[in-house]
C-alpha cells in the first residue's frame, strides 16, 4: 500500500472510531463516503470524507448528493474534508455545487520513526489507565462542566478502541497536556495533542508527541502521520516531520 493511502486510512479510522464517541454520534458509509454526525450543532464537527481507496478516479463526485441527503435528514450542517492531491475531482465538483473553501491543513509524516530524547524534567507523562488518568486527560483542556462530562465519556470509550493509546502530562498532580496515538498497520497517527497556554514553549508538546512515537516503535510502525495546525506545524517540523499533502475543508452551503 502506498504511503499516501496508509496515512489516509489512519485518518479515516480516527474519524470513524474516535469522532463518533460522543453520546448520540453516528457514522455511516454512504457509497464511497464516510459520514460522521458528531451529535453537536456546530457544523465543524460533522464531517464527510472519502473512504480509503476512493479518490479522483472514483464515483465520489457523482455521489455528493447522497452525503447532502444524509446530513439534511439529520438536520445538521457539515463540511467535507478532502485531500488536495488525491481528491481533485471531488473538490472541483463540490465547488461547483456551492461549497466554500475553508481551512487547508498540512498532512505531515515522519519516516522512519526515531525515539525522542529526555522529557523536560518538570513534566510527567503517563499512559491513561486509571480513573484519575481519565479525569485528568479530560481536564487537561479547560472547559465548562458540560464539556468536561462529554470529554470524560469520550475518553472512557476511546480506551476500548483497538490501537488507541492516550497520554496525559502533569506538573505535580495538575494535568497540563495530553496526546493520543492511533495505530493502523504500519502507521501510528498523532491526535489530540494539547498543552495549556500557560505551559507552552517548554517542549511539552514535543514530549507528548514523543510518547506517541514511542508507542509506534513498540507497535512496529514504520512511519508516523498527523494533521497539523498552524500553531503546531513549526514544532513538528523541528521533530523531523515533512508535509506530504493537505486536507482541505469545504463547507456545505449555509453550514459555515
Amino acid at each position: 500500500m502506498e504511503t499516501a493511502a496508509e496515512l489516509h486510512e489512519n485518518y479515516v479510522y480516527a474519524l470513524s472510531r474516535i469522532s463518533a464517541l460522543s453520546p448520540g454520534a453516528r457514522t455511516q458509509q454512504i457509497g464511497p463516503w464516510l459520514c460522521v454526525d458528531a451529535a453537536v450543532e456546530e457544523a465543524y464537527f460533522n464531517i464527510a470524507t472519502l473512504m480509503p481507496g476512493e479518490g479522483s478516479d472514483s464515483a465520489g463526485s457523482d455521489t455528493l448528493h447522497l452525503v447532502e441527503r444524509w446530513f439534511a435528514n439529520r438536520e445538521r450542517g457539515w463540511r467535507l474534508i478532502l485531500r488536495s492531491s488525491e481528491d481533485r475531482r471531488e473538490i472541483t465538483a463540490a465547488r461547483r455545487a456551492g461549497y466554500q473553501d475553508g481551512e487547508r491543513e498540512p498532512v505531515m509524516v515522519l519516516e522512519p520513526l526515531t525515539p525522542r530524547g529526555p522529557v523536560n524534567g518538570l513534566l510527567s507523562i503517563v499512559r491513561v489507565e486509571t480513573e484519575q488518568d481519565i479525569l485528568d486527560y479530560a481536564r487537561a483542556e479547560p472547559g465548562d462542566a458540560e464539556d468536561l462530562e462529554m470529554r470524560e465519556s469520550m475518553t472512557r470509550a476511546a480506551m476500548t478502541v483497538p490501537g488507541c493509546t492516550m497520554y496525559v502530562g502533569r506538573i505535580g498532580s495538575a494535568p497540563v497536556g495530553r496526546s493520543m496515538a492511533l495505530v493502523t498497520g504500519e502507521v501510528v497517527g498523532v491526535y489530540n495533542v494539547f498543552v495549556r497556554p500557560e505551559w507552552r514553549r517548554r517542549g511539552f508538546g514535543a514530549a507528548l508527541t514523543g510518547s506517541v512515537l514511542a508507542e509506534g516503535l513498540v507497535a512496529g510502525c514504520a512511519r508516523c502521520c498527523l494533521e497539523a495546525t498552524a500553531l503546531g506545524k513549526p514544532m513538528y517540523e523541528r521533530l523531523g516531520f515533512r508535509v506530504v499533502d493537505h486536507y482541505l475543508s469545504l463547507w456545505a452551503p449555509e453550514s459555515r
